[in-house]
């Protein structure tokens, strides 16, 4: 049944009877039924009593045949399922095909208890964890499910290949793999359903996993990674949604800038969300590529001239629809008549780009050149999941969701060097057939006026990442500076290590909230990875009310971790264990830094370092190796305190550091006395002597400005 790993592996030529699975490896899982369904019918094709093969197809009695094939890589294992129904006497009379969905499944049984984690589609453009004790709890539409056992993570990966998307789900007789075309008339399916590993670190072998079923599937998409993150959204932002909606206009934008003027602080880039296109909002179809005349009677041109010359944004970016708007383009309006060559009607009646790259190119780059002409540097597409439902019965998951992502990535490449972000779009079909985009939402919106939805929000962000961080940068979304929650949803946004940007109505912005977050120039002082939950988080469905929710990220060397406490659970105690946090096991000696008590000690790792938590409260930790003479701790008023450091260089009896941004300079040291610190500003020909505190271990300097040289002498 196994084979060495070959992506060129062909297509099984004919039945053979009576083959089929024996537990792999090591008892660790066994297929007992395949599933063919066709017309109203569903076959159960019995493969309980099948020896080990190469390949294999069961046929039914009723012209129903199913065949699998294992794809071996390392200690990884991917399945190919494939079915197909025989025609019927008369070849040219009417013959059953198979449904859009569920056309064909496998049942799995994996053997032991089953603890698990699941990420699984929860609405039709969101995922959302699941946790649970038993197979029949796992939820439909699973696409990532990891169980704990003794001695390591077990992971089934559902895979969205290049026709079908894949499902798992629990069941009392075992996980049940589906695999759904999306497409009607077919007759056979054939795809790479899953991936199955085992291994010590469940983020470093999922990622594996992805890369292996990429290649198995013949597909060119890139993992994150191995992308480059959008250069506009290395800077912080702000966008109306959650300030303006869909009442946004060029006027409550200029106020919001004079408000921002007013409080000292430059915005560099700025999302102009929906509500701003010429669309009838009523029936929500998009009737040009223009601007409301009604919102900007300047023109759109005329706002990004101002927001650049009068308040000094950077960048401009506007909200897209992938449909061109909520329910497509209306027919006979400006925008169908300059783009009807690409445009289709779909059996649900919406008038929207047809489902293939040449199409979907030609359609975004005539609106984004106009857009680019006007100064927009970047767009935000919203709705994405929403093309495969429109698409339904007219194309297969693969063939549209790959045509309709090659057509619009190519355009944002085109005209605004790819500063795209993702949005409503994290169905399978879309994670599995983006291309090259590197930046996509990770959660459903947050709601700061809906009371009470913080820890719906850090968990969607953090355990999506899991998955979603495998292929993209999160956008863990827009927050507000002036709310109940805006600490702990600040550092959230921290600790993500994606894009950070509020949406702050007028005098609703506190300056104070936001600068741990940034630099002088406003550059995102962020994470070099996702964020993602400390193991001992990970199976656990109590987080946030009776025990943290610890989230870690890494900058270089140091690791950070972020512990969050639900408003309404009761004060608790947690640990931060280095065991439970992938890839420390290279130092042998660490200190941690506690941010709100300014204090730091070394780590034991036999004890571990415990904290107390508050309801509503989120903690900021940072574990840095300890190193001789001293370890740089950072700026120690921002948030990821390490990434106020441009570079260190150490010697014997010095060292050398350059900022990136001003504040607070913290290093430690047990075994050596400092002797001067001599400090030379950008521009400055000569440095000059600075006074330093100590406090323990932590050696102080207060007064950095951002570029500045620092030589810190000891003896």
């Amino acid at each position: 049944m196994e084979k060495e790993y070959n992506p060129g592996c062909d297509r099984l030529a004919g039945a053979r009877k009576g083959v089929g699975f024996q537990p792999w490896p090591e008892g660790r899982f066994s297929v007992s039924q395949a599933y063919v369904c066709h017309g109203s019918e569903r076959e159960q094709i019995d493969l309980s009593e099948s020896d080990l093969y190469g390949s294999m197809v069961t046929a039914s009695q009723n012209k129903c045949a199913v065949w699998v094939e294992s794809i071996k890589k390392d200690r990884m294992l991917a399945l190919k399922l494939g079915a197909c129904i025989e025609t019927s006497d008369p070849t040219f009379g009417d013959q059953e095909s198979m449904p859009l969905s569920d056309a064909a499944g496998l049942m799995i049984r994996p053997a032991g208890s089953f603890r698990f984690l699941s990420v699984y589609q929860h609405k039709e453009w969101w995922l959302r964890p699941a946790f649970g004790c038993a197979l029949e709890e796992i939820p439909a539409r699973s696409q990532c499910i990891i169980r704990k056992r003794e001695a390591d993570y077990e992971i089934f990966l559902a895979v969205s290949g290049r026709q079908c998307r894949a499902d798992l789900k629990g069941t009392e007789d075992g996980l049940y793999l589906s695999l759904s075309s999306n497409e009607t008339g077919l007759r056979s399916v054939e795809d790479i359903a899953m991936v199955y590993a085992a291994g010590a670190d469940p983020y470093a072998l999922l990622e594996e996993m992805v890369l292996f079923a990429l290649e198995a599937s013949g597909k060119k998409c890139v993992r994150r990674s191995d992308k480059p993150y959008p250069d506009v959204f290395r800077k912080w932002g702000w966008c109306t949604w959650d300030s303006l909606g869909q009442d946004v206009n060029e006027a409550a934008i200029l106020e919001k800038m004079e408000d921002f003027k007013r409080l000292g602080l430059r915005v560099p880039w700025v999302l102009i969300d929906d509500g701003w296109s010429e669309a009838d909002r009523d029936r929500k179809l998009l009737r040009s590529f223009s601007e409301d005349p009604e919102r900007f009677p300047r023109g759109l041109a005329a706002t990004v001239k101002t927001l650049k010359e009068t308040y000094g944004v950077e960048h401009v970016g506007v909200w897209q629809a992938v449909k061109g708007y909520w329910n497509g383009v209306e027919p006979g309006s400006e925008a169908w008549m300059e783009t009807a060559a690409f445009l289709r009607k779909y059996p649900n009646g919406e008038t929207s780009p047809d489902a293939n790259a040449s199409s979907c190119f030609g359609f975004w780059d005539r609106w984004h050149e106009s857009l680019a002409a006007k100064g927009i540097s970047f767009v935000k597409v919203d709705s994405q999941s929403s093309f495969s439902l429109m698409t339904r019965g007219c194309g297969s998951y693969g063939e549209t969701s790959m045509g309709m992502h090659k057509g619009l990535e190519a355009s944002c490449q085109m005209h605004f060097n790819g500063n795209l972000i993702n949005c409503m779009g994290m169905a399978p079909e879309d994670l599995w057939n983006r291309c090259n985009a590197s930046l996509s939402r990770s959660s459903d919106d947050f709601t700061p006026t809906v009371p009470g939805t913080f820890r719906e929000h850090a968990m969607q962000n953090s355990y999506n990442s899991i998955l979603h961080g495998c292929f993209f940068w999160g956008d863990w979304d827009m927050a507000w500076s002036k709310h109940e929650e805006s600490r702990p949803g600040l550092i959230l946004r921290a600790i993500s290590g994606g894009p950070f940007y509020v949406s702050d109505g007028c005098n609703a912005t506190v300056p104070e909230e936001i600068l741990p977050l940034i630099a002088e120039d406003g550059s995102v002082l962020k994470c070099d990875d996702v964020g993602r939950p400390t193991l001992d988080c990970l199976m656990d469905p109590d987080v946030m009310i009776k025990r943290p929710l610890k989230v870690y990220n890494r900058y270089r060397e140091s690791i950070y971790i972020a512990a969050f406490l639900d408003r309404e659970a009761g004060p608790c105690d947690g640990v931060l264990d280095l065991q439970q946090i992938p890839g420390t096991q290279g130092h042998q000696a660490w200190w941690i830094y506690d941010r709100q008590g300014r204090c730091i000690e070394r780590y034991d790792r036999e004890k571990g370092f415990s904290f107390r938590i508050l309801p509503g409260e989120a903690r900021l930790f940072q574990l840095i190796p300890s190193v001789e003479p001293v370890s740089v701790i950072g700026m120690t008023d921002k948030y990821i305190s390490g990434a106020g450091i441009k570079c260190v260089h150490m010697f014997e009896d010095s060292c050398v550091l350059q900022t990136c941004c001003g504040g607070e300079l913290s290093l430690v040291t047990q075994n050596r006395q400092i002797k001067n610190v001599l400090i030379r500003h950008q521009n400055a020909g000569t440095g000059e002597k600075a006074d330093w505190t100590t406090e323990g271990a932590i050696i102080r300097i207060k007064g950095i400005q951002a570029h500045d040289q620092i030589r810190i002498s000891w003896i």
